[in-house]
């Protein structure tokens, strides 16, 4: 049965870069596992990213979300501000790079329900 997790992402430890395949951190990404665990169907990462840092994106078998809480990336050439969003759905390939230092959110389902 489904439920509510509730977290708070200062709390959360960190961790190495989620290993979700079709995507993979580039340069300085530390990561922190906000809700993860072998029985969570949705999974939440943060990363703080120095300049220049990025996320590749090479067709991942899941969907991804990405919220910019502070900072700013360029998403294939186009500038999302902190408060933004951007997404990444599965099959597609993108690369995401931190054009300044930034804080972001990354959540993704667990399992891949498009093979």
């Amino acid at each position: 049965m489904g439920k509510v997790v509730i977290k708070q992402a200062d709390q959360a430890s960190t961790v190495p870069f989620s290993a979700v395949e079709g995507s993979a951190a580039i340069g300085a990404v530390q990561t922190k596992a906000v809700i993860q665990g072998a029985d969570r169907p949705l999974l939440l990462w943060q990363h703080d990213m120095k300049a220049g840092a990025g996320l590749a994106f090479d067709k991942p078998n899941v969907g991804h979300v990405l919220y910019i809480l502070a900072g700013a990336i360029e998403a294939d050439g186009k500038t999302v501000e902190a408060g933004g969003t951007a997404c990444v759905e599965h099959g597609a390939k993108a690369d995401i790079r931190a054009v300044k230092d930034t804080v972001l959110y990354q959540s993704h389902e667990r399992e891949p329900r498009h093979v």
